[in-house]
């Protein structure tokens, strides 16, 4: 399994994706598939997962194309990828499966479309945090969807 950096959580820390241990995945599917196939496997085996990211943000304010799947996940990370067909990269990865550093990542799972999708504050703090267009995808999700909640 390949790993991001290890970082020690701390209550006074902010939030930061590298916090969680990631390991990187590639299949020829289709993003909806991969997503489908995951989101199937958990529910039938009663694992609790969170889509993020691109793939959280897909389903509350979308705003961008994808090609990557990003998954919180509370199982072995290499059984899962194992069962689904997945093959482990070092490269090239559409499919990144994440080990949470704590339970909390959880709190607040929202159902849409039949899809685990983590919390919008949840995944506006990754949005943020994450290089590339999140911090535009996160803006579009707080002014579409956390603004009109306050």
């Amino acid at each position: 399994m390949i790993i991001s950096p290890d970082c020690h959580t701390s209550k006074h820390r902010p939030h930061s994706l590298r916090e969680n241990k990631t390991a990187h995945f590639y299949s020829l599917d289709e993003m909806s598939d991969i997503e489908n196939k995951l989101a199937e496997y958990c529910d039938s085996r009663h694992i609790q997962y969170g889509f993020t990211l691109s793939s959280g943000v897909s389903r509350t304010a979308p705003s961008q194309r994808y090609n990557q799947v990003f998954v919180y996940i509370s199982a072995p990370v290499n059984q899962v990828a194992r069962e689904l067909g997945w093959k482990e990269v070092t490269s090239g990865a559409n499919i990144l499966l994440l080990e949470p550093y704590d339970e909390g990542i959880f709190y607040g799972l929202q159902t849409i479309d039949g899809y685990k999708i983590v919390s919008d504050v949840q995944l506006y703090l990754d949005l943020k945090n994450y290089k590339g267009r999140g911090e535009e995808a996160a803006e579009f999700l707080f002014e579409n969807r956390l603004r009109k909640k306050w």
